[in-house]
């Protein structure tokens, strides 16, 4: 399946008689498969995250970066998810970067040491610029290697 055949779509949920969403759609910038997520990541929803992730992972795209600043929450199950999608992409060969642009997920990402495991950068065109320029694990386009960039 490639990156166009992920079509941007709600899955929609309940919590406490409101509904919840996730929307994820994929798009290809150079070498890169960018993973556009929005809404909120958890328990109820991350299996849309899971679909897309291994729909990707499936067809060899090499490096992905998944966009996370339009996510609005995130708990350990999208973080369950994420580290998921990373060790099959890796045991394919490629690579998966992670952009959080909110704190508090940034946060999560600190406080469960994810941010050992994954390139986290804080904007797109940073994780972007690391996946063309950069060859070590913590370089988002800025050679940072302290786990989270300001890069972009």
């Amino acid at each position: 399946m490639s990156a166009h055949a992920l079509r941007e779509r709600p899955l929609d949920h309940l919590r406490d008689g409101a509904a919840v969403s996730v929307c994820v759609r994929a798009s290809t910038r150079g070498d890169a498969t960018v993973l556009h997520v929005g809404g909120e990541v958890d328990v109820t929803t991350a299996d849309g995250l899971r679909r897309a992730v291994a729909a990707l992972a499936a067809a060899d795209v090499g490096t992905v970066v998944v966009d996370l600043t339009a996510v609005t929450f995130l708990d350990a199950t999208g973080l369950g998810v994420l580290a998921g999608a990373r060790r099959t992409i890796a045991a394919r060969g490629g690579r998966l970067r992670v952009v959080v642009g909110d704190p508090a997920i940034l946060r999560v990402f600190r406080i469960t040491g994810m941010t050992r495991l994954f390139d986290v950068c804080r904007a797109l065109d940073g994780a972007l610029a690391g996946v063309w320029g950069a060859s070590s694990r913590g370089s988002c386009g800025d050679g940072d290697a302290g786990g989270v960039s300001s890069c972009g």
